[in-house]
């Protein structure tokens, strides 16, 4: 596993996009904001890279992912919730952020350990047949575990982890 104190000039750069790509998966049709302050927008995106390179970048337990989703969640709303739609900074994006951020390093090979959960996102939701719902709308910790138990079942009944499982449907799509 590498640790985020010790990237070279490569790693960093890569880690940079890294995170870009993620915040940018979960923030680019949320409707998260109320208003169109780039500075304001700017203080959420350094909070969030704050918050992975501090917390994600560790190994973690499934009930610490869990828990790291619901702070994130309720980290950005505290801190920015007055320029947040409806003050709330949704669970859907933040597990959307962190599950993404967590795969990529995982397929670099910078953390060893599979994934515990996917990214779960509208092709994930097709996938399960609950297109009705709405990732980015979802401020339930509760929903979201529902949609990780629906995964599981899929993935298993495919004989394969959740990570594996999504990213062979995420490969398989067609753009």
């Amino acid at each position: 596993m590498i640790k985020i104190n010790e990237l070279d000039d490569k790693q960093k750069f890569i880690l940079g996009e890294i995170i870009m790509l993620s915040i940018n998966a979960g923030l680019q049709r949320s409707c998260t904001y109320i208003n169109q302050n780039e500075n304001d927008h700017k203080l959420v995106r350094k909070e969030i890279e704050k918050f992975l390179k501090e917390k994600i970048f560790n190994k973690l337990s499934e009930e610490q992912l869990i828990n790291y989703i619901q702070e994130l969640s309720n980290t950005i709303s505290s801190s920015y919730g007055n320029f947040l739609l409806n003050n709330r900074f949704r669970i859907g994006i933040s597990q959307k952020i962190i599950n993404l951020f967590i795969k990529y390093i995982w397929t670099l090979g910078w953390i060893e350990d599979e994934p515990f959960h996917c990214p779960i996102d509208s092709n994930v939701l097709e996938n399960l047949n609950q297109i009705k719902e709405s990732w980015i709308n979802c401020d339930s910790i509760e929903k979201y575990k529902e949609w990780i138990n629906e995964i599981n079942k899929k993935a298993k009944k495919d004989q394969k982890s959740i990570a594996i499982w999504e990213l062979d449907m995420f490969n398989s799509v067609k753009y």
